[in-house]
């Protein structure tokens, strides 16, 4: 839904761009045509702001995603050794890394995701 009305912002900025291009200017006084530029300057800076804001939503996705994966292959190592009976762990801490590992990775990016990703109110 998000990227649907960050396409219709561009769309309208694009249009009130060329709109503004067409225009002719001779007939406008000085006053009308500061407005003008003040209310195009607006559309650029909303314009530029949901931009940054798409930029560090993807930024973060993409820093989640190496952070688990890191994780993710940090615990497998510990789980290969366990395997081929080079760790000495007892049961209990075997349970437990794998509970707080489950915990983690389900954790952090839902956490994440649900500030990013707010959902709208209506």
């Amino acid at each position: 839904m998000k990227d649907k009305e960050n396409l219709n912002l561009n769309q309208n900025f694009r249009l009130s761009v060329e709109k503004y291009k067409k225009e002719d200017f001779t007939n406008l006084t000085s006053h009308v045509i500061a407005k003008r530029d003040e209310k195009l300057r607006g559309e650029k800076l909303k314009h530029d702001f949901i931009k940054q804001e798409i930029d560090l939503k993807s930024s973060i996705c993409v820093w989640v995603m190496r952070i688990v994966s890191v994780y993710l292959f940090f615990i497998a190592y510990i789980l290969l050794l366990l395997v081929l009976n080079e760790g000495k762990l007892e049961s209990s801490v075997v349970i437990t890394l794998l509970t707080t590992t489950t915990i983690n990775i389900l954790g952090l990016p839902y956490l994440i995701i649900k500030s990013l990703f707010p959902e709208k109110k209506n």
